[in-house]
């Protein structure tokens, strides 16, 4: 018996020494206890977030084989958009072949004016001598018959441009 009250004896020391240990270290104690439940809290969090990541993932999923059947659905509609792009492809290289035609006309032709600007520019000063020689001959017409001064027998501008273009007709 005696030693079992040795042995109590001792466990009741080693009792208070654990007890003394707890009380000492009581604010560690509640610290581990806080992180734990921090660590809790947070798990938690995380598993809400994921079953939302899950759950989006699920609807991706179904969204994408929604998108799927209808391409699947619509691969003749699509092959006919494919074909009009083609189309309209080679009509705008057609034009472009047009418009490199047309501008290379349009230069030719800016050549050649820049070429016969010097003849244009001698049309040019025919025409404004021939008028000014029409002009001194129809005031001299005039000046011979001023007995009828009547405005219908001036000559009209359409009359004077005729005869202007009927005499450099005849150059």
């Amino acid at each position: 018996m005696e030693k079992i009250a040795l042995k109590q004896h001792e466990n009741a020391n080693d009792i208070d020494y654990v007890k003394e240990l707890l009380a000492g270290n009581s604010s560690v104690l509640e610290k581990i206890e806080n992180s734990v439940q921090k660590v809790a809290e947070n798990m938690h969090r995380n598993a809400n977030e994921i079953e939302k990541i899950a759950s989006n993932q699920q609807q991706n999923a179904n969204e994408i084989i929604d998108i799927k059947e209808l391409l699947m659905s619509n691969s003749s509609a699509l092959q006919e958009v494919v074909n009009l792009v083609k189309i309209i492809s080679s009509n705008q290289k057609e034009n472009a072949k047009e418009i490199k035609k047309i501008a290379s006309v349009q230069q030719e032709i800016g050549e050649q004016l820049a070429g016969n600007s010097s003849v244009l520019e001698n049309i040019a000063n025919e025409i404004k001598r021939i008028a000014s020689n029409q002009e001194l001959e129809i005031a001299k017409q005039m000046n011979a018959s001023k007995s009828c001064e009547c405005e219908a027998e001036k000559p009209s501008k359409q009359a004077l441009v005729a005869a202007l273009v009927s005499e450099f007709v005849s150059l």
